[in-house]
């Protein structure tokens, strides 16, 4: 009898377990299929029957999928009109929202299968891609809510959307070019959080943006600022969702689209008082072929009246390899579509625990001492080299002064020769003036000989050497 109980106590909870592991696809007409999902796609879910392990794998179209829940307890609702970008989720709540972000759950686990609103070029690519691309600028961290989140190496006081770029009006909308060689993952998906101890940290995500901002016009002023985890277009337009002053970055409205915009930021302490005069830009751009909505930014229009010149459509090109370029007036990034597979395990290299990340102050600190110490070895190589030049410089100048004082000196021997030549040597070439004899003074020598005849004296002078210099020409006319 007892063997029997534990029997029946293990079949029950064998089938608990099974129970359990299921998952489950909610149909746009209600009915519900029990399946273990092997692959969410771009159009299609691929599953196999859930007592059918081994069996067969059937195909799905998204479109009649209303939703997923996984046997993690994890969901994904798709939306059968997604250029709305609206699933009913009003209320801000980051759990799913219009693109399957689910800000509860780690990016492996999150966002299967969502187009990402772009016609796909080549291969699609996983997060990762991203793990992989920007370990080398930054720290992959385990954060308890976001996941794998990143920490970038940058300079102190960097903001995303502010530092070290600018705006370029392109198809989609004003698009964030960055000058990081990371710009094309982290300011176009995912999104951007605050932490008042670590700074800002990068959430990844799979839905293509020109950039995952909001913006609002204040006189004299645009404005923007990053969305934070989970919001979405629906969510950033409404009236509820409030991104704090101190996050905002005002420029003056007549710089829009300049290069160098960082120039023409507004201080951040003007932030409060440029914000509460502040309305909210809520202009969007649809894409007609992925079949999403982008917040666009000011009209473009508006931007050449308030700034008095012309705004040039900056061209996107897709790109093969991570990475981003400019030229030619178009703007080369890669922007792949990004796969989400629960049969295919991705985490990054490296992992570092929350607590074990230096608070944002030291690692400002630390940036401050290595780099000095770096700008001051590029500072002596500086200095050294402009001594070397210096000194080559002076060389060749000391080069050139001998060759025009050795010209000179010919000139003027040859001249001496021809005007004055030299006496007749006497036997007694050393007596005494007194006795008629002539002194003989060395060649070119500006001192004067003279001779006494009846108390009178005759002066000649010999001719005046030339000064050296770089004109070879006498301050004083003689020749």
């Amino acid at each position: 009898m007892r063997i029997k109980c534990i029997m029946l106590l293990f079949m029950a909870g064998l089938f608990c377990s099974k129970l359990f592991a299921q998952d489950i696809i909610t149909k746009t007409t209600g009915d519900e299929i029990t399946a273990k999902i092997t692959k969410v796609g771009d159009v299609d879910i691929e599953y196999r029957k859930f007592d059918q392990a081994d069996g067969p794998v059937y195909t799905i179209p998204k479109t009649d999928v209303f939703m997923i829940k996984y046997s993690d307890g994890t969901k994904d609702v798709f939306n059968s009109q997604p250029a709305n970008n609206n699933n009913g989720n009003n209320n801000g709540n980051a759990n799913n929202n219009g693109n399957g972000y689910n800000n509860n759950a780690r990016p492996d686990q999150v966002q299967p299968g969502q187009n990402n609103g772009i016609p796909p070029s080549g291969a699609p690519a996983s997060y990762q891609t991203f793990y992989d691309n920007l370990a080398p600028y930054g720290q992959w961290i385990e954060h308890p809510v976001h996941g794998y989140v990143w920490i970038p190496n940058v300079a102190p006081g960097f903001v995303p959307y502010s530092t070290n770029g600018n705006w370029v009006s392109t198809e989609y909308g004003w698009t964030w070019a960055s000058n990081y060689e990371w710009g094309w993952a982290t300011f176009h998906y995912g999104r951007w959080d605050y932490d008042a101890t670590y700074g800002w940290l990068w959430v990844p995500g799979n839905v293509w943006s020109p950039a995952w901002v909001t913006w609002r016009r204040s006189p004299g002023y645009y404005g923007w600022a990053p969305l934070g985890p989970g919001i979405e277009v629906n969510t950033a337009l409404g009236t509820t969702y409030v991104v704090p002053a101190e996050r905002w970055t005002f420029l003056q409205e007549r710089y829009m689209g300049y290069p160098s915009i960082y120039e023409y930021y507004a201080p951040y302490s003007s932030n409060i008082e440029i914000y509460g005069r502040s309305t909210l830009i809520n202009h969007t751009y649809v894409d007609r072929v992925g079949g999403y909505t982008y917040i666009s930014g000011p009209e473009v229009v508006e931007v050449q009246r308030i700034s008095g010149r012309p705004v040039t459509r900056v061209e996107i090109v897709e790109r093969s390899t991570p990475g981003h370029a400019y030229s030619n007036g178009g703007m080369s990034i890669y922007r792949p579509r990004v796969e989400v597979r629960r049969d295919v395990v991705v985490r990054p290299t490296a992992v570092v625990r929350m607590n074990e990340v230096r608070p944002l102050h030291e690692r400002e600190e630390h940036y401050r001492a290595t780099h000095v110490e770096e700008r001051h070895e590029e500072r002596r190589e500086e200095r050294h080299d402009a001594v070397k030049r210096e000194e080559r410089h002076d060389a060749n100048e000391n080069h050139n002064a001998r060759e025009n004082r050795e010209r000179e000196h010919a000139v003027e021997n040859r001249n001496a020769t021809t005007e004055h030549p030299a006496p007749a040597p006497r036997e007694n070439s050393g007596s005494s003036p007194r006795t008629g004899g002539t002194t003989t003074q060395p060649r070119n020598s500006n001192t004067t000989t003279g001779r006494q005849n009846n108390n009178k004296t005759k002066t000649t002078t010999t001719p005046a050497r030339k000064p050296t210099g770089s004109t070879g020409k006498s301050s004083t006319g003689g020749k």
